[in-house]
């Protein structure tokens, strides 16, 4: 009776290998290497319990069986075929430690896979631990792989029922190294510590724990399913799309917390020139990671990035070394009918349940902070940005503080964006461009539900592309539905263009033309302003190119393109605002009677 379980499980699992190493293509349609069958025959057992100091070879002929934890101080060479069982009930997981001067070179091909498994797994190798009776191998009943040295390799390898307490593959143990995993597979693996994982940004080890591997590692063609944390990550390596983030046999199993997580912190930064690609599940990322100067990220086509809870952020130069002159961008630049994501951990409508709690939590505004860009030549294109604005102040999800950027074809829904309660505080834009440079462009995006849509300078020129409503459901507005401008010192208008109609121009404070600039309106403007101190000075000029149609009046006046104060419905009075005047103080326009038009002849 026990060799026909034996048998069927060997089936079973003969199976589900050849599904899994023989080759095919990842969700991202990119073809991996084929790799042989695992050896399903009873094999004699030669336990392993001393250190490897001398050029070792483990061959194909037997079950090694690592009876405790042992140190690697030289090359160890497995060949295709071989089966690594390790001791269970082992205190923190009998465990291969690669020191120094140490490497692992475990090369399966197209004939065999090379297997590292639990003791009590009898489909591989045979009934290894000769319990007479059919063992059941679980998640976590060995430790993992630690590799403290460059240059160890994994091609066609499958690891099963590791991470006793987190990684099964620890590429770095605590160092920066690196290795080269290729065309394996990781199951049944435990990765991370899943109590920790939802209430804390920095404890999210992968299976393979790549989180502080060097720029030399490679992890492609991979398959990882029924593991808790599959893959985390550092910021100095790129990640294709070429592995795998379910079970080829059935693709309804995947992992517990499916993404690959890259946990912010100082020493975490994202290095080089560096393409995120993966396309099946979300890259997460938790805490500040920065994008230093003369460092660029690319986001590839349907690429989704999910934001851990709280202040994770996404920077270019975070410290501002480098003034206008730094180079560090971040490319989000998708072709037609393609698109990059930032939103919510919580958010299973993008890049599915990653929190691995099934459709128990839903996402919310502001459940993230933002992407931050303290450099010039960022670009978005084809973007949709939902549920950021962390923050007390409720603030922006994307910033280009005084910097420029391309912001094109995108959405931004779901986001704060402050609130105007407490102007001139508070005031921020689901896109902050309130002090952005002249460069920057922001043309043909979709804002809705949103409270603040859009902050902008008097840097650089609107157009009228933008629209301020949901496509699909035209009274889905914005709580303040309008373009801010915040006046001090730093926000001097410069010779730009403002023609946008959907939605008014609001001032918050003083805005001047300065002399030897124009101010150009398109036909149909309207300025709304805030307060009774509220108004634009020019030493240059204000002209209406189309000679019609400019409007100046109250942020309470609803009966010009709508609510914009947020209240259901308001109306101006008398001296809401203060005017519309040249140096000399010679008004165009005043407040007294809340609202005014150009003349036909131009303001």
């Amino acid at each position: 009776m026990k060799n026909f379980k034996i048998s069927s499980a060997i089936l079973s699992l003969a199976i589900l290998l050849l599904s899994a190493c023989g080759g095919g293509s990842s969700g991202g349609g990119t073809t991996v290497a084929s790799c042989g069958a695992v050896t399903t025959a009873t094999l004699p057992v030669t336990t392993v319990s001393a250190a490897i100091s001398t050029p070792t070879t483990w061959t194909a002929d037997k079950v090694y069986y690592v009876s405790t934890s042992i140190n690697i101080n030289d090359v160890l060479t497995i060949q295709p075929g071989a089966v690594i069982k390790f001791a269970t009930g082992v205190s923190g997981g009998a465990s291969l430690v690669v020191g120094s001067s140490g490497k692992i070179v475990a090369s399966g091909d197209s004939s065999k896979s090379i297997v590292f498994t639990s003791y009590k797994d009898d489909t591989v190798g045979g009934d290894s631990n000769a319990d007479l009776a059919v063992t059941t191998p679980a998640v976590g009943d060995w430790g993992k792989i630690s590799l403290a040295s460059d240059g160890s390799t994994f091609n066609c390898v499958k690891f099963a029922y590791g991470g006793k307490t987190n990684s099964t593959l620890d590429i770095g143990y605590g160092t920066a190294k690196s290795a080269t995993v290729t065309n394996s597979t990781f199951a049944h693996n435990n990765g991370g510590n899943s109590s920790m994982l939802v209430a804390t940004s920095f404890d999210a080890n992968g299976v393979v724990d790549a989180s502080l591997a060097s720029a030399a590692t490679v992890i492609t063609g991979n398959t990882f399913y029924d593991n808790k944390v599959p893959l985390s990550i550092s910021g100095l390596f790129s990640i294709d799309d070429s592995n795998v983030f379910h079970d080829p046999a059935d693709a309804n199993v995947k992992n517990t917390y499916n993404g690959i997580f890259h946990m912010g912190h100082s020493n975490k930064p994202i290095v080089g020139n560096i393409t995120y690609a993966e396309t099946e599940v979300p890259f997460v990322l938790a805490g500040y990671i920065d994008v230093p100067d003369g460092s660029q990220l690319t986001l590839g086509d349907d690429v989704t990035v999910k934001f851990f809870e709280g202040s994770s952020t996404l920077n270019t130069n975070y410290n501002g070394n480098g003034g206008l002159n730094t180079v560090a961008k971040i490319i989000a630049n998708a072709t037609a009918g393609k698109k990059v994501v930032f939103t919510s951990y919580k958010d299973d409508m993008h890049g599915g349940d990653t929190n691995g709690d099934g459709s128990a939590t839903s996402p919310a505004v502001g459940d993230w902070a933002r992407v931050v860009l303290n450099s010039n030549g960022s670009i978005f294109n084809r973007c949709e940005f939902y549920y950021g604005g962390w923050d007390t102040a409720n603030r922006e999800t994307l910033s280009l503080t005084t910097y420029s950027a391309t912001v094109s074809n995108s959405t931004f829904a779901h986001n704060h964006g402050g609130v105007i309660s407490a102007m001139p505080f508070n005031v921020y834009g689901a896109i902050n461009a309130s002090q952005a440079s002249a460069t920057t462009s922001i043309t043909g995006n979709v804002f809705y539900d949103n409270n603040i849509p859009l902050m902008m300078s008097g840097n650089f020129s609107i157009d009228d592309s933008n629209v301020f409503h949901n496509p699909a459901a035209a009274s889905t507005k914005n709580t303040y539905n309008g373009i801010f401008f915040m006046g001090n010192s730093a926000n001097y208008i410069s010779t730009i263009t403002l023609s946008a109609t959907e939605v008014p121009f609001v001032i918050v404070g003083d805005i001047y033309v300065t002399s030897g600039n124009t101010l150009t309106l398109g036909n149909n403007v309207v300025f709304k302003f805030s307060g009774a101190l509220t108004q634009i000075t020019y030493d240059g000029n204000i002209t209406n190119a189309t000679g019609s149609g400019v409007v100046f009046t109250s942020l309470k006046d609803d009966s010009y393109k709508g609510d914009t104060n947020g209240d259901g419905a308001s109306s101006g009075v008398a001296n809401d605002w203060y005017g519309v005047r040249n140096s000399s103080h010679t008004y165009i326009s005043q407040g007294n009677t809340y609202f005014n038009k150009c003349p036909a002849t131009g303001c």
